[in-house]
């Protein structure tokens, strides 16, 4: 969490509510009447933002990713769609079943990605119900940048210093 007074990030506030904010504001009080609260994610970027790191005097942006309602979790991939793709969200570049051969094309990057993709799908229990589950996948590109510029430890520090993701990837 951030505020406006928050060193590189703070900025992203006004750049939010400006972006999103009558838009997202119409949504909830339309299609969410019975839910408290939301957490909504969204990427701030710049022009030449990479892996986290800003440089001040570039314009930035900030894409809306995901929405969280209070006390029912994510929403689902599709609902998310149908509820805020109209507003700036990420590009859908696949709709299918994630597997092995999914994760190696973007890996080797043949879906022209300038970082990775975030996948989401559901999962439907017994007991739980519908449970949605995410997970990145990391162009080997965007891997090799990160570690000819900042080092292995960043890399780790990507995947949450996770020896194994990271041993996956044959970089």
């Amino acid at each position: 969490m951030v505020d406006k007074n928050t060193p590189m990030f703070g900025d992203a506030i006004d750049i939010f509510l400006n972006k999103y904010g009558e838009d997202l504001d119409d949504v909830f009080r339309k299609e969410y009447k019975r839910v408290d609260s939301f957490v909504v994610f969204g990427e701030f970027f710049g022009e030449h933002s990479f892996a986290g790191k800003h440089i001040d005097e570039n314009k930035k942006d900030i894409i809306l990713f995901d929405v969280n309602q209070f006390k029912r979790g994510f929403l689902p991939p599709g609902e998310f769609i149908d509820s805020f793709g109209h507003l700036d969200i990420p590009k859908i570049v696949y709709k299918g079943i994630y597997d092995e051969e999914l994760v190696d094309r973007v890996k080797s990057n043949q879906l022209n990605l300038i970082e990775g993709v975030v996948c989401k799908g559901t999962i439907k229990t017994k007991s739980e119900g519908e449970i949605v589950w995410m997970t990145k996948i990391k162009t080997i590109e965007w891997i090799n940048k990160v570690k000819l510029l900042y080092g292995e430890k960043a890399l780790l520090e990507e995947f949450n210093n996770d020896f194994k993701i990271l041993n996956e990837y044959e970089y």
